[in-house]
């Protein structure tokens, strides 16, 4: 009975590893991945055709089944191994050199299994008729168990930069290993040579379990060469970080960049923020950052990436770091110029407009001139008849400013003209007040009539009267005469209004100065 069911759980295994192996075989690429994982099914299904054979043919010295189980439990070994190395990093390919190696422990299985002189030592007959497991065997099992431990350590290792960044993989195949590890080893030390042997049956679990893992997981279809030619080719540096902050992959531009060599694995499993700080205070501020990394200063610009799973669950971030170094700094360098090119024509244009508003000024007094007032006058009368306003203009004249000249020089008389101008400056708009000529003044007053300028003009020759100029000689003191004009909306011919404005300044001066007098309609001019 126990051999029926032993047939079914058998036959049960093929057609579960065979369903394996066919989806396997159509679903996808022929990565790595795929290959160890078809090797072991395919020394899974040779470990249970021989563990099958020999639960039939029963023979009664187990020696033959036992040496010829060993080479199908080397070869499941050996394909394990291969599939911890190509589900852990996608850049293992099985170059000749590692099948040859791998295939050390297989060939020298096969060798004991076929030497009937080696053969002896894997099965020895007890003197009490039975049997037990010979020096042989037990070197196998130990190499076996040593070679299946160092692939589980390989992949503890590895959990940290497994490529799909998936923490929860490595642990789940190594519990599948446990299932028949188990009970291959409760088996070899509770039963006896050449009874069934269920590890194949326990194989059959873990070849399901690593299917999900592995296909289902999509470690199948990581292709080797994609790091050799896209992602160490990359001209971005990339820093690839778990969901810890785990540094998990680098491409070669990011170890260049960092002042690492060329080995794939250096630095990984540590912080990003230990390893490079400079490069994780930018890591979540996309755009151009100033950063020193060994040492040189660059820029740098920063994007990120997120990795998530099938179910959308985020596993880690990949950093993108572009070095713009050059290009930002021949950007900056342009732009430094352009400011200076924008101050120099600012600079440039504020000396134009100084120098055309000196050719609009007099020298000895600081006001405007007369061709400041000749091109004014326009816009003004323009603006008056615009908006229906007077216009009246006041025309000054220092009294006897001759005799300031004659008495006192021509300095003293500059001096003197300076201050009186100043004086009536502070009494008038801002910007309506002129030399005319010699000590003449002139002031354009828009939007007073007569009698109003009138009271500025009294108001502009008090300021002259209140100026004191002091030399070793003496005081000098001032009077000024004041002809106004005004212009209702209409009617302004500033020229003419100028003209009555001088004679009203002519009849001022006649009636012994220092006085104001306002042009009538009916005055003649002189």
């Amino acid at each position: 009975m126990t051999n029926v069911l032993m047939m079914v759980a058998y036959a049960a295994s093929v057609v579960t590893l065979a369903a394996l192996g066919v989806a396997l075989v159509r679903g996808g690429r022929f990565t790595p991945a795929r290959a160890t994982l078809l090797a072991l099914i395919a020394s899974t299904l040779l470990w249970i055709g021989e563990a099958a054979w020999r639960l039939i043919v029963q023979p009664v010295d187990p020696t033959l089944a036992v040496a010829w189980a060993m080479p199908a439990a080397a070869i499941t070994v050996a394909s394990v191994r291969m599939l911890v190395l190509a589900a852990s990093d996608a850049t293992w390919k099985a170059r000749p050199l590692t099948v040859l190696t791998f295939g050390v422990h297989p060939a020298a299985t096969v060798m004991v299994a076929a030497m009937p002189e080696l053969r002896a030592l894997v099965v020895v007959a007890n003197a009490d008729g039975s049997f037990s497991y010979g020096p042989a065997f037990w070197v196998h099992l130990v190499v076996s168990y040593i070679l299946l431990g160092g692939a589980a350590l390989h992949m503890y290792g590895a959990r940290a930069r497994i490529p799909v960044l998936a923490k929860h993989r490595p642990a789940t195949m190594i519990i599948a290993w446990a299932v028949p590890m188990s009970v291959n080893l409760m088996r070899t030390f509770l039963g006896q040579p050449g009874s069934a042997d269920v590890t194949p049956i326990g194989l059959t679990l873990t070849a399901g379990v690593l299917y999900l893992v592995v296909v289902r997981g999509g470690f199948a279809d990581l292709v080797p060469i994609a790091r050799a030619q896209v992602f160490d080719q990359l001209v971005d540096a990339v820093f690839v970080i778990d969901a810890r902050g785990i540094l998990v992959d680098t491409n070669a531009k990011a170890r260049s960049m960092v002042g690492l060599d060329s080995r794939p694995t250096l630095a990984l499993g540590v912080s990003l923020r230990d390893a490079w700080p400079a490069i994780a205070d930018v890591a979540d501020l996309p755009g151009e950052h100033d950063v020193v990394c060994h040492g040189e200063p660059l820029v740098l610009h920063i994007a990120t990436s997120n990795l998530t799973d099938q179910g959308g669950r985020q596993l880690g971030r990949a950093i993108h770091a572009r070095d713009v170094t050059q290009a930002t700094t021949q950007r900056r360098e342009l732009a430094r110029m352009h400011n200076e090119l924008a101050r120099g024509a600012e600079a440039n244009e504020q000396l134009r407009a100084e120098l055309a508003d000196q050719a609009l000024r007099d020298v000895g007094t600081g006001l405007h001139n007369r061709r400041y007032i000749m091109e004014l006058l326009p816009g003004m009368v323009e603006r008056c008849e615009k908006e229906e306003m007077p216009l009246s203009i006041v025309l000054i004249d220092l009294d006897h400013f001759k005799d300031v000249n004659d008495t006192w020089g021509h300095s003293v008389g500059d001096r003197v003209l300076a201050v009186a101008a100043r004086a009536m400056q502070a009494a008038t708009p801002p910007g309506l007040i002129a030399r005319f000529g010699g000590e003449e003044f002139i002031v354009l007053l828009p939007g007073m009539t007569a009698d109003e300028a009138a009271v500025r003009a009294d108001a502009i020759r008090a300021a002259c009267a209140a100026v004191e100029v002091r030399t070793r000689e003496g005081v000098i003191t001032l009077t000024a005469s004041a002809g106004v004009a005004a212009a209702a909306p209409g009617n302004i011919d500033p020229f003419a209004l100028i003209d009555a404005a001088d004679a009203a300044l002519y009849r001022a001066k006649g009636a012994d100065r220092n006085r104001t007098w306002v042009a009538t309609a009916d005055e003649p001019k002189t």
